[in-house]
């Protein structure tokens, strides 16, 4: 596959943010010239990657044409597996989310699973009508350390050979840098390029984005708030692991998280109990974040609900600096996530564009 230039990346990263949008107004976001921008556009819409349309009317003369992201030039794959379920999501080049599937892992654990794994992917290409020339690559995000080869199927592997059937480059990351990536691509990201993103799924884990790019930190630990809990106990406590424990104290029937985000009500019993339990755990996370980082927000997402997200954010903001300490010059916004979807499955769908085309 092509590899494209700063430049080009740059350019196409301005279209994939503003679109549709002029060749002069992506000039003024630029520190590139006018004759530059206009040559780099030209060898992108060459390659089938720009589009243009007419622009509309505005007074006297001819309208300038718009550009765009060819949304149907290139797809990217993305997977995320976590210990019982594997979460799948294909999006177009402008990064848009076209399929999100899930499905259960243990029930791909016998030698004929590998072939399985593969024709429900070659599956979901044909359903939407997408050739093997038109993906671009595979995105896999998971923290599993390790997978059982038991019976010839290694889950963790299956993208990378995948990667080696199709002859596309396959990326890897951590659920929570997925996410972050995701969110960076998608999200808050298009708008704020300093944020901490915390990660409230089965375990609670996060990411630090500075300029848009991932901070991965002398030993690739930033972000690894778990360092700042008091251990594997209380770490179980704050996620949607402890949560699941408190409903099911309280009389609820349900078997696993899964379960829980599927039944999620603000009402169920136990729910505001966990969130009293946990609030002063996640004030002082915020806290630290706050004084040692200094992002412009702090993100909450995961597959933790809206409804809770926003419960939780109401309570933080309120306690954020403790009672007479001086006032800082600026607080980061509390903000939900605004990746629409499973943040962590769209991420690594976007880990190849990433890579590939934008910055």
């Amino acid at each position: 596959m092509q590899k494209y230039t700063s430049n080009q990346r740059m350019l196409l990263d301005v279209l994939r943010c503003h679109q549709p949008i002029t060749r002069a107004d992506i000039t003024d976001l630029t520190d590139l010239t006018q004759q530059s921008v206009h040559r780099i556009l030209e060898g992108l819409i060459a390659d089938g990657l720009v589009v243009t349309e007419r622009g509309k009317p505005n007074g006297r003369g001819k309208p300038s044409p718009m550009l765009q992201l060819n949304n149907a030039v290139r797809y990217s794959l993305g997977i995320a597996i976590d210990d019982d379920s594997m979460r799948i999501s294909v999006v177009n080049f402008s990064g848009i989310p076209v399929l999100e599937k899930c499905v259960t892992s243990v029930t791909l654990t016998d030698k004929r699973s590998s072939a399985v794994f593969v024709q429900m992917l070659e599956g979901v290409l044909s359903e939407l009508g997408i050739r093997r020339q038109q993906l671009c690559g595979i995105g896999m995000a998971s923290d599993i350390k390790a997978n059982s080869e038991d019976e010839g199927f290694n889950l963790l592997r299956c993208p990378q050979v995948l990667g080696d059937m199709w002859n596309v480059p396959v990326f890897s990351e951590t659920l929570a840098a997925a996410s972050a990536i995701g969110e960076s691509l998608t999200g808050v990201g298009k708008r704020i390029g300093n944020f901490a993103f915390i990660s409230l799924d089965k375990d609670v884990s996060g990411a630090l984005v500075s300029n848009g790019a991932l901070f991965r930190g002398s030993h690739e630990n930033a972000g690894n708030y778990c360092y700042l809990l008091s251990g594997l106990e209380e770490l179980d406590r704050v996620s949607l692991r402890g949560l699941h424990a408190f409903v099911q104290r309280n009389g609820v029937d349900i078997p696993n998280v899964e379960g829980l985000l599927d039944r999620f009500d603000m009402s169920l019993p136990g729910v505001l109990q966990w969130i009293d339990d946990v609030s002063n755990t996640y004030l002082h996370l915020f806290r630290a974040i706050f004084g040692i980082f200094d992002p412009d927000a702090i993100v909450l997402g995961g597959r933790v609900p809206q409804s809770l997200v926003a419960f939780l954010l109401q309570d933080i903001a309120r306690k954020l600096i403790p009672t007479g300490m001086p006032a800082p010059r600026a607080l980061p916004s509390l903000l939900q996530s605004e990746v629409a979807g499973d943040g962590a499955a769209i991420g690594s769908a976007l880990l190849p564009l990433k890579n590939l085309f934008f910055r």
